[in-house]
């Protein structure tokens, strides 16, 4: 099926899952809930969950957990660092803004870069690279694409590539400023922060 061996041990790696406090006693929201080989949760807002579970199949579904509910797949990969950037950019202190500078990736949303490719069949979009052997796929009649665009933008690059780019814009991925919809330039960008 391609895409990235899942671990044996643990579902996702030690340095997604150390960007999340390890337990409820914290000052933060968020915490890891569950931790396993299957399964890799935080817990969020009250009664709410979000992560990553694995099929018997090897398919990555990136879910939401509500109070009394299983999981509501937002979409689903066979790429584990599809997953885990996506894990990442909802880590504590992770954002894209800076007020009044937001820093944004210069592809998302938008074209997909050389290299992706974008396909639609039955209401299901397809984001594949790498020759198609990696993949995500999400229902395309509840989303127009450009979440699904968003993402992919950030895979050519690791993920302390992305939190340095974030922390230290524009960094590795090149982040693009705006002030709230006018484009502008780096060295503005800066010189506000």
């Amino acid at each position: 099926m391609g895409g990235e061996p899942v671990s044996q041990d643990l579902l996702i790696s030690r340095e997604v899952a150390g960007l999340f406090p390890p337990s409820a006693e914290v000052d933060w929201e968020r915490f890891v809930s569950v931790d396993t080989a299957r399964e890799f949760r935080v817990m969020s807002e009250r009664g709410h969950e979000f992560g990553v579970f694995v099929d018997d199949h090897g398919v990555l579904h990136h879910a939401d957990w509500f109070s009394g509910t299983g999981p509501s797949v937002n979409w689903w990969s066979n790429s584990r660092h599809a997953v885990e950037v996506s894990l990442a950019l909802s880590a504590r202190g992770v954002t894209l803004g800076m007020a009044p500078i937001t820093w944004r990736n210069p592809l998302a949303p938008g074209e997909l870069p050389p290299g992706y490719e974008l396909s639609e069949d039955g209401g299901t979009m397809t984001v594949a690279w790498d020759n198609g052997r990696s993949w995500v796929k999400q229902f395309g009649t509840s989303f127009p694409g450009s979440r699904i665009s968003a993402l992919v933008t950030w895979l050519p690059h690791s993920i302390r590539e992305i939190l340095d780019s974030i922390a230290n814009p524009p960094g590795a991925v090149g982040l693009v400023p705006y002030r709230r919809a006018e484009r502008i330039s780096v060295d503005e960008a800066l010189a506000a922060s």
